[in-house]
């Protein structure tokens, strides 16, 4: 059976499945611990970040309230192993410090070869993660992935997420049309067009409650 006539989400669990599969080996240059994001350290002010990355540094417009955090100043467009991100540095609302470094794929499309290529990247960097797992909906199909690395100073937390439902109708790629009936009375929503993103997370390990994982240990 050729791969077209597969359903999407099929097709959707085979790049996944193939992501969490390709464990690669660690290398010799891979880091055994890091302080924070591209040389950020947890604790830093904004002061700080601005002398850090000057004129790359965006100044949001409102602040962005995340719980007990904020982000106030961005890295907007930003490329980061092989993805384009936007990156929130969320400061935390008590102390005005740095808790946490938000990067998000937002509005940009990401589909499961990029999450495939990100675990790549990021196994090289930081060895293999200390846990895989996939979020999948009670039909069994994947809404989603994620794995994370503890190192002893900064957890990374690499998400995969797929917006849709079981209460979402979707089109059979095999089902005949009647071309007499208009497509408004039989639209339904193709899984290929809904959104996905890639959502990265940087944190404190110390910080257990901001651990949150969101999916259970893969089957």
């Amino acid at each position: 059976m050729k791969t077209a006539a597969l359903p999407a989400r099929l097709v959707l669990a085979g790049w996944l499945a193939a992501a969490f599969i390709g464990v690669c080996s660690p290398t010799p240059a891979a880091a055994t611990d890091i302080a924070g994001w591209r040389g950020t350290h947890w604790g830093m002010t904004a002061d700080g970040l601005r002398r850090m990355f000057g004129d790359e540094l965006t100044e949001l417009p409102a602040r962005r309230v995340y719980k007990n955090a904020y982000a106030e100043l961005a890295l907007l467009r930003t490329d980061f192993l092989g993805v384009t991100f936007d990156v929130y540095f969320q400061m935390n609302a008590e102390t005005d410090r740095l808790q946490q470094v938000l990067l998000e794929t937002g509005r940009r499309r990401a589909g499961p070869q990029d999450f495939s290529d990100l675990l790549r990247r990021l196994r090289n960097n930081y060895d293999n993660e200390t846990k895989l797992c996939l979020d999948r909906l009670s039909d069994g199909s994947p809404a989603g992935g994620e794995a994370v690395w503890r190192l002893p100073s900064t957890t990374v937390h690499a998400v995969f997420m797929e917006f849709y439902t079981r209460g979402m109708a979707f089109d059979d790629p095999n089902r005949d049309r009647d071309p007499l009936v208009p497509h408004y009375k039989t639209r339904r929503n193709n899984p290929r067009f809904l959104p996905r993103r890639i959502v990265l997370r940087y944190h404190p390990t110390a910080r257990t409650d901001l651990m949150g994982e969101r999916c259970r240990p893969a089957d």
